[in-house]
């Protein structure tokens, strides 16, 4: 075998390897997000939404866009552990909005709707219920729906 054949074997070989790992590593990332929502999700029903908070702010940091909007729609709701806090809902909504998550979008709009976190703008309501229901938020196309 010539020293080019050896040596790209060797290269596919160290891609294939490499990309093995990162699947891996996917899998990995995706397991722990998964048992994450889940204990928020228990964490939520007992009531104790101070810890479902302390469990999601990990992935939030990261940016996945649910674990964001969960964590507005905690603040929003309140319960043990966590005072209901509209400016921090508003502003875990608008960090998912930014992302272009749907339900976000539509709870910017609830929020400019309803005064919650941020003044009151029946305009800026209107124009993020669109922005939802273009993302495909059935709900913020129901909005545009009430509103029109």
């Amino acid at each position: 075998m010539n020293v080019k054949k050896t040596l790209a074997l060797i290269v596919s070989a160290a891609m294939a390897a490499g990309l093995a790992q990162q699947f891996a590593n996917a899998q990995q990332d995706q397991n722990q997000r998964r048992k994450a929502f889940e204990a928020s999700k228990a964490l939520t029903k007992l009531g104790d939404y101070g810890e479902a908070v302390e469990v999601l702010e990990p992935l939030a940091d990261a940016g996945d866009e649910l674990a964001i909007y969960t964590i507005g729609v905690l603040y929003a709701t309140g319960g043990e552990g966590l005072k209901q806090d509209y400016n921090k809902s508003f502003t875990y909504y608008q960090k998912g909005a930014d992302k272009r998550h749907a339900g976000s979008m539509r709870q910017v709009g609830v929020a400019y709707a309803n005064g919650w976190g941020v003044a009151a703008n029946p305009t800026m309501a209107q124009q993020w219920y669109e922005n939802a229901a273009n993302r495909g938020d059935e709900i913020g196309r129901a909005s545009c729906r009430e509103r029109v």
